[in-house]
Formats: C-alpha cells, structure tokens, sequence
C-alpha cells in the first residue's frame, strides 16, 4: 500500500491522501499489528543465530527461516517499515499543520495518530528492524546476489529512517510552538519517550557511525591515547558513566553496514547489483549521498537539540533528556563536523562530493543553524 502511495506521487506529485484512507493507514490497531509483526520476525531471527535448538525452533514456526532468503525477507521487511512510518508522521504533521491545533494543544485526529504511533513503539521496531538485523557479511555461504540484494535494501532502510526521524523532529516544533498546550506537552513528552528507546539510540548512533566511515574516519568513536589507560581510558570512562546515568545505552561501532564500509574502504549498499567501489565520484549518487548525509544532522544531533533549536518544555518539566549526554554529545558532533569537511575536501571514501558550494548544507540555514 504504501508503494502505491509513492508510486501516485511520483507521478502527480501529491502524497496526500482522501482522509479515510489516512484515518486507515494510521489507525491504532494498524500500527501495532506492524509493530507486532516486525517484533516477530526480529525475534525469529534472534533464534535463529543462538543455539540449535533455538534454531530448530525459529525454523519450525516459519519454514523459510531455514535458508538465507529469511535474511533478505528482514532487509525488505526493514525498508518497507520505514516507508510506512515515514507516511504515518506525514500524515501527522500535514494534519498539525493545516487545521490540527488548538489553544490547548492538537485536535482530535493528530493527537489519536500520534498516540497511536508512541503507544504502539512502531520507531522503535523499526529501528531495530535496520541496525539489529544480521549481517550478511557474517556468513561466506550467503549467494553473492542476495548479499548486494540485502544491502541495498538496509541502506535505503536507513535512508528513509533518518528523513522520517526529521518529520519527528518537524512534528516537535509544532508540539511546543503552534499546538503547545497541555495535550501538545504531553505528546512532546511521549514521542521524546519514543526517540530514547534503545533501539532508537542504536539507530542514531549507526547513523553518525556510517558517516564518519564515509568520510574516512572509521567508523567507531576514537578515545585520545589507549581504551582503558591513560586519557583516553579516562575519557572514556567518564563518558560512559555519565551516559549511563543519563539513560544512553548506544555504543558507537556496533552497526555492521557502518563497520563493514570502514573495512572495505568503499561505499556499500547504493548500487543493487554491488557496484559500489568509487560510488562518490559519480555525480548522481554523490548528490544522493550528500543529502543523505545533511538528513543523519536533522534524524540525530538536530533532534537531540529539539525541533527548531528548542528543548522541548515538558522535556525539563519531566526530567528527560534527548540524547546522550552533554560529553558524548559534544564528541559526536564534533566528529559529524569533521567528516562533513572531509567528504567536501575529497577525503571521503572512493572520491569526492561536488565543490563546498554545492553541498546542501550550505543552502540549508536550518542545516547550519545545528552547529551554532
């Protein structure tokens, strides 16, 4: 269905849908069921990846389970959630913006979608769904064809979660501008709850992972000096505690599409077939890289600044926190700067984007307001 969706605004260039239509796609037992299910197959895939009779149990409750095509049916599972939510929050935001608000807060119908997508924890399945997932590099017998297959697949996963992210982040500025009151607050309070699952937290971190690798870095937090000794221990271990005080649990350098692009040097995952070696040097899929790029900025360090630059008030009121905690927060984006000069200086992996002037950061001044 949400193919379709797509697939008509592509050619009218209207997304938008008759309003039962939306009330369907965003109905509360909808977004469960999704979540349900993508809970399911994560969990099936767990198993499979434990013991053997945990494996001879996954493979009895769904057959396909057995073979390498389970891995695959994940990878499209993964992109087909974050179309799904992307459209969701889109509905969401579209509704806010045009007649959805109030003196005390949202309207009837936004406020029912959006605690149906906090109550529901579909972000958070969807999250898992891409940085969970195994990897295909882990296993030599995987055919070489569903390899590039999957990968292509969680990529664009990836892509579509961190643009959704930033509709979460638009939706936050409605909640604590426009529709601020006492119902916008607790919606405010209750998706910020939604983007501090660890599942949410593991997709953050992957994603500036993946861009510091694209940019040559590596795709694991550096500490100065040797983990566990001397300044870098100690650096790291004042990070570590602090973030563990502040509920982050997300650990840079656990994401395997990330870490396998640092190995290999090159990017993985834009072309279907595998064709990926040099990809930034090719006009067309550099400009797509430097978009995906600018939207990890708003899916991640601009959502954990609160939409529009703003904490989001019932975040004080409550107690909770965005992201992780100042330290760590001030290393991450300090190395997102870095690597966003980088790519522009040609440092990058396989090539070079176009000249500074092109990127879309700099045309973007709600871009560059993140860093100032």
């Amino acid at each position: 269905m949400v193919q379709h969706i797509w697939l008509h605004g592509r050619k009218t260039g209207r997304y938008d849908l008759p309003i039962e239509a939306e009330t369907a796609l965003a109905e509360s037992n909808l977004l469960q069921a999704v979540a349900g299910a993508a809970r399911g197959m994560m969990a099936t895939a767990a198993l499979l990846r434990s013991d053997r009779g945990a494996r001879q149990l996954a493979r009895m409750l769904d057959p396909i389970a057995s073979s390498h095509k389970f891995d695959g049916r994940l990878s499209v599972m993964a992109r087909s959630l974050w179309s799904y939510v992307a459209t969701v929050t889109s509905i969401a935001y579209r509704q806010l913006e045009d007649e959805g608000c109030s003196a005390s807060g949202p309207t009837s119908e936004p406020s029912r979608i959006l605690d149906a997508l906090v109550t529901s924890e579909l972000l958070a399945a969807a999250a898992s769904a891409v940085v969970d997932g195994p990897s295909p590099f882990s296993d030599p017998s995987h055919p070489a064809a569903l390899r590039h297959s999957l990968c292509f697949h969680i990529r664009e996963a990836s892509v579509k979660a961190a643009s959704t992210m930033y509709n979460v982040v638009m939706v936050q500025g409605l909640l604590q501008g426009p529709c601020g009151g006492g119902e916008g607050r607790r919606l405010a309070l209750g998706l910020m709850h939604s983007v501090r699952h660890e599942a949410v937290q593991r997709l953050q971190m992957g994603l500036l992972d993946q861009l510091a690798a694209h940019a040559g870095m590596g795709a694991e937090l550096q500490h100065d000096g040797k983990s566990g000794s001397g300044t870098g221990g100690k650096q790291q271990g004042r990070e570590e505690k602090e973030a563990k005080g502040g509920g982050w649990v997300a650990r840079s350098g656990a994401w395997w599409l990330a870490n396998e692009e640092a190995k290999r040097g090159h990017v993985i995952g834009v072309d279907a077939n595998g064709d990926d070696r040099g990809v930034l040097t090719r006009s067309r899929n550099g400009r797509r890289l430097q978009k995906q790029h600018v939207t990890v900025l708003y899916a991640t360090i601009a959502q954990w600044h609160g939409a529009a630059g703003e904490h989001v008030p019932a975040e004080a009121e409550a107690g909770v926190t965005s992201g992780p905690p100042p330290l760590l927060r001030a290393r991450l984006t300090a190395r997102a700067a870095e690597a966003l000069c980088r790519l522009g200086r040609g440092q990058g992996l396989g090539g070079t984007y176009a000249s500074v002037a092109n990127w879309p950061l700099a045309r973007d001044q709600v871009g560059l307001s993140t860093w100032v």
